[in-house]
């Protein structure tokens, strides 16, 4: 079972803003920022065109990073890191797609966060479902999960971490959503469960088309 909460992406960050309180407030880098400050002190302009011609060479080589989440070793607990093995296999040439295994997260993954365009991650969630459905988050229904199930996750306190910290730097992807699947067991075991197994590659097609989309 698919259940999808998208339409056009829209940008509910009150999770991410209530969860920065909690954070140490840093410096916000703006992004694609025209002006800077030199060694000198002196306001340093950039060239209007060469700011064109990247900004062109940005949008021709918009990146999505797949981010696939868990611990193999617990069961369903590492559906996230089975499902972008499995794209790694199939989809692993493209160049539009960065296949990224996050293991059980840790602050290392706010770069590569911070320099995606879009985002995608994929993860076991307790949906309150049938083991195997599937739930689809996008742009703000993804925030607001983050925010108001907080214990959804093993991981979800530090994925909404990660994701605060990049909407703090100014780098949040702009389109980006949560593929949740519906565990059911977490226990020692080094595969999923069969209702979990079956779920992976339709969790991979909807990756994939949401991908395609953001393009």
């Amino acid at each position: 079972m698919i259940i999808v909460q998208s339409g056009i992406p829209s940008f509910g960050t009150e999770g991410l803003l209530g969860n920065a309180k909690s954070l140490t407030r840093r410096n916000q880098k703006m992004c694609g920022r025209m002006a800077g400050r030199g060694g000198d002190g002196e306001s340093v302009v950039l060239d209007q065109a060469s700011s064109d011609a990247r900004c062109d060479v940005r949008k021709m080589t918009r990146k999505t990073l797949v981010l696939g989440l868990g611990n193999t070793l617990l069961g369903d607990e590492g559906v996230g890191v089975h499902a972008v093995r499995w794209m790694q296999q199939q989809h692993g040439g493209r160049s539009d797609i960065e296949f990224l295994d996050g293991g059980t997260l840790s602050f290392t993954l706010a770069g590569p966060i911070e320099e995606a365009d879009n985002l995608i991650v994929v993860d076991a969630a307790e949906l309150h479902a049938a083991p195997g459905t599937l739930r689809v988050f996008v742009g703000g229904e993804m925030d607001r999960f983050l925010g108001t199930n907080r214990k959804a996750s093993v991981h979800e306190v530090s994925l909404l971490d990660l994701m605060t910290i990049a909407l703090l730097a100014g780098r949040l992807p702009r389109y980006r959503a949560l593929v949740g699947i519906q565990p059911q067991f977490l226990d020692w075991a080094d595969c999923p469960s069969d209702a979990v197994a079956r779920a992976i590659p339709q969790a991979c097609g909807e990756v994939i088309g949401l991908a395609g989309a953001w393009q």
